[in-house]
This record gives structure tokens, C-alpha cells and sequence, in this order.
């Protein structure tokens, strides 16, 4: 989700996450692909976008049943992440 405009970011995770919460796990067949495209706004300059893929992820963990869990597969992408927003997912 890369896009100049932090509204366009902001807004289209927000669709993201309303997806996930109307299909439920039906929806999550390419987490790991989902993962690696919300990590990136975890790092976004705009407070917005990062507490919207803060909540993407938040939704992904409680929806994530089996199988590796959604920081497993943070850390398993190699993409960095500040330690805050790593421990705001944790909490999550």
C-alpha cells in the first residue's frame, strides 16, 4: 500500500480491516502476503496510518486460529519495525 497521499494509505487500510472483519478467516488465505504489506505503514511518518495497520494487525491476531502467529510472521518478513509499534502488537 504505497500511495503519496496518507489519507489514500490511511483509507485503504481501513477497507482492508472492514474486509477482514465482514469475511472473517475466509479472508485470510494470503496472510502472509497481507503481513508484508501492512509492515510497512507500521513505520508511516503519519500518526494515522500507523494506528490503522496497528489495528489491521490487531484484527489478523484475533482472528488467527492456527498456525504462526502475526508477529511470527513480522519478524519471519526481515522488515524492521520501532520497537514501540512492536510493542503496541504485542499488547494487541
Amino acid at each position: 500500500m504505497v500511495h503519496r497521499s496518507w489519507h489514500v494509505r490511511e483509507g485503504s487500510t481501513r477497507v482492508l480491516l472492514q474486509a477482514m472483519l465482514s469475511c472473517g478467516e475466509s479472508c485470510m488465505t494470503n496472510m502472509q502476503e497481507t503481513v508484508n504489506a501492512l509492515i510497512p505503514l507500521l513505520n508511516d511518518r503519519q500518526p494515522k496510518v500507523r494506528y490503522a495497520a496497528v489495528e489491521a494487525f490487531a484484527v489478523m491476531q484475533y482472528m488467527k486460529s492456527r498456525g504462526p502467529g502475526v508477529m511470527d510472521m513480522i519478524q519471519d518478513s526481515g522488515m524492521k519495525v520501532d520497537s514501540r509499534i512492536e510493542e503496541q502488537l504485542r499488547v494487541s
